[in-house]
């Protein structure tokens, strides 16, 4: 179990930091906010928070 743990743990930690560095992106051209723009926005809160179910952070 615990070599499993490891793994898993740096998939999840890449995956947020994924997840920070398009966040930042999308501020960066987020100067006139299309829909399409806040659907991604939204696309990526929901896959945060299955990510944080799934690995229970």
């Amino acid at each position: 179990m615990t070599l499993l743990y490891k793994p898993f743990a740096e998939i999840e930690r890449l995956i947020q930091n994924i997840i920070i560095l398009i966040r930042e992106k999308q501020e960066i051209n987020n100067s006139s906010g299309t829909i399409e723009e806040l659907k991604v926005t939204d696309s990526i809160d929901v896959v945060d928070k299955l990510l944080r179910k799934i690995f229970e952070v």
